[in-house]
């Protein structure tokens, strides 16, 4: 989520990809904008940020082997290799220089009882995008190794509490607040949306088999849902407009192809209501439909929201986030002048 101030505005996400929802604000001074979001990525702090992504998700594929009971997939070398894995802790090693940890990463990605932890990712936390970089680790490990801007694009921080950032954006100053979307950060930021001009919501699609880091009996997108509602219907916000982004649509595509939605305890009024299975767009509308009726404001305090369908990765995307926002801006602009009521 995202909250931008009653200044001369206009909030937009920053170039990081969320894993869960997020509150970012932005403030600015740019007033006209026709194309998509000039953005320059720098790889200062990234390429350890990559590594330790690797580095991380392969040990959590290895603590789903022993969880999952999926020893009997391997040998027992490949065995002593995840426990070998699992006892790296952060800063320990340096992946562009001990070639023999990043071969051995590799050797581990192609096992074949962490593949078939990998088809049962939902059961355990990771972050799927990574599959990225573990489809290339040989490139990611090397020395001469620079990342590529999906390679950034795609790495996963951690916000916790507070943080603070400046872009310069068409020679304009932005200043994005980011906070953590962890329940048990949550306590942090609600004080951050007093006198918004509009919330951006972010929920990821893909996560609608997938339950919380935080809380393993807690689905994602039902605790999506939940926040949204609470949010959405808050008497603090009865003016503030929502700005919802259905995001990791890229993800969302491919798993609905083997994943079915209702086959999800918690959505299976999906096929009930004569939606077809395995087909992306339904699905989309499902999931949008879901978000819209949390939207309980009455007339004529109706709320506005609005819904795009999104994928962080893409810095296009961006361009909808911004005509989102001008149409608030100028929604707010026309009332203000007594041309709408």
């Amino acid at each position: 989520m995202a909250r931008a101030s009653r200044q001369t505005t206009r909030p937009t996400l920053g170039p990081r990809c969320a894993d869960q929802q997020h509150d970012r604000a932005l403030r600015g001074k740019d007033s006209s904008v026709s194309s998509p979001l000039p953005c320059t990525l720098s790889t200062n702090g990234s390429l350890h940020q990559i590594h330790q992504n690797v580095l991380t998700g392969i040990q959590a594929l290895c603590t789903a082997v022993m969880d999952l009971g999926l020893t009997g997939e391997t040998d027992d070398d490949a065995l002593e290799l995840m426990d070998e894995i699992l006892n790296i802790s952060e800063g320990q090693v340096d992946l562009s220089e001990d070639k023999d940890i990043g071969n051995k990463l590799s050797s581990l990605w192609r096992d074949p009882a962490i593949q078939a932890a990998w088809d049962r990712r939902s059961e355990f936390h990771i972050i799927e995008s990574h599959a990225a970089y573990f489809e290339k680790m040989d490139v990611i490990c090397a020395p001469n190794y620079e990342p590529s801007k999906d390679d950034i694009l795609a790495s996963r921080v951690r916000t916790t509490g507070v943080i603070q950032e400046e872009y310069m954006i068409w020679g304009s100053k932005f200043v994005i607040i980011d906070v953590g979307g962890q329940t048990s950060e949550r306590r942090k930021w609600v004080h951050h949306f007093d006198a918004c001009q509009a919330i951006l919501f972010v929920a990821a699609l893909s996560e609608y088999d997938q339950y919380l880091f935080e809380d393993n009996t807690k689905n994602r997108m039902v605790d999506a849902l939940e926040l949204f509602e609470k949010i959405c219907n808050e008497k603090l916000f009865k003016e503030t407009h929502m700005i919802l982004f259905l995001n990791k649509r890229d993800l969302f595509e491919q798993k609905i192809q083997h994943t079915a939605i209702s086959s999800v305890p918690f959505f299976e009024d999906y096929a009930a209501e004569g939606r077809p299975e395995n087909d992306k767009d339904a699905g989309m509308e499902y999931f949008k439909d879901k978000f819209m009726e949390q939207n309980k404001t009455k007339a004529p305090f109706r709320k506005d929201v609005f819904a795009h369908v999104t994928c962080a990765t893409d810095t296009n995307n961006v361009e909808h986030i911004f005509n989102a926002c001008k149409a608030i801006i100028l929604k707010d602009t026309l009332s203000a002048s007594g041309f709408m009521a």
